[in-house]
């Protein structure tokens, strides 16, 4: 397991990897708590979804960890 920071609540291995070339799209997901967001990687791309500019920051950090 890759060690992140903070650490997740959750993380779920499906088996997918996106390609390098993937596209990052991102929306605002009011359900989330705040500074909250949900990261999904798969071949079709990684969608990040975020409750605001902080969820935003730390998903993008995560990414960051994950390459």
């Amino acid at each position: 397991m890759i060690p992140l920071w903070p650490a997740p609540r959750e993380l779920a291995w499906l088996g997918e990897e996106a390609p390098a070339s993937a596209q990052v799209r991102t929306a605002v997901a009011p359900s989330l708590p705040a500074e909250g967001f949900t990261l999904d990687v798969a071949t079709r791309g990684i969608e990040i979804a975020h409750a605001d500019a902080n969820g935003l920051r730390y998903a993008e950090a995560t990414l960051a960890q994950l390459t």
